[in-house]
């Protein structure tokens, strides 16, 4: 029996993370267009919250999307005329096209088996395509911190609110790139998304300006061992 993805659909409509959220994925979606050698078709796996969509569907001539959940399909349905939008499971998925470009974020914490969906879609990319990666970071500095502080008992450990966002899930950079590995990629860029100090409620008790979240976004390229979410570019 396959799972009711729908069912997660309400965590992303009423996100307590919908900030740092929507910094980190646009910051993913601007690295797959700059990262990208052709602009000429992209197969983008998972919709989640629409901000990477909207951006590669401003860049690429062509998006495939492809989301198990009918009320995430139904929600950007004609949103966009380039884009075509595919109600399917990532395992099931079978096409005859190539694809220069091929994003997977934010899903690989949410399928049962990573290794097998890295293996299959690396048969979907064209000759020197790649393959743009975006997953959270259990080694995140502030699960670094709450771990020393003795308020966790274990980085890995899935929250309350990932479980509502159906993750399965929590790997450290280094754990990602292992497994990276075992499903025959290179590994072509391995940067930072997002440089996470501090819980998101204790960050905003501070009331920071708003240039301090871009910063976090910027300054977390240089150290992906310790932000909250990283950015990968695979190469088969």
């Amino acid at each position: 029996m396959k799972e009711n993805l729908d069912v997660h659909c309400n965590a992303y409509i009423e996100d307590p993370f919908e900030c740092e959220n929507s910094l980190t994925i646009e910051n993913l979606a601007q690295k797959c267009v700059s990262y990208s050698l052709s602009k000429s078709n992209y197969l983008e796996l998972g919709l989640g919250h629409g901000v990477a969509l909207k951006v590669l569907a401003e860049n690429f001539e062509s998006v495939t999307a492809l989301d198990g959940s009918v009320k995430m399909i139904e929600k950007f349905t004609n949103a966009y005329k380039n884009v075509q939008l595919q109600h399917t499971y990532f395992e099931d998925y079978q096409t005859e096209n190539k694809y220069d470009s091929i994003g997977m974020g934010f899903i690989l914490e949410h399928v049962e088996n990573p290794l097998l969906i890295l293996i299959k879609y690396k048969s979907f990319l064209r000759g020197g395509g790649s393959l743009f990666i975006g997953v959270p970071n259990a080694a995140s500095l502030h699960r670094l911190l709450a771990l020393e502080a003795g308020l966790i008992d274990d980085i890995h450990a899935l929250s309350t609110q990932d479980i509502a966002f159906g993750h399965r899930r929590n790997l450290t950079n280094e754990e990602w790139l292992a497994l990276f590995s075992e499903a025959g990629y290179t590994v072509q860029r391995n940067e930072g998304l997002y440089l996470k100090p501090f819980t998101t409620k204790q960050i905003q008790s501070l009331t920071l300006d708003e240039r301090v979240y871009s910063a976090l976004g910027k300054l977390a390229m240089s150290y992906p061992g310790i932000s909250n979410a990283c950015f990968f570019e695979l190469k088969a």
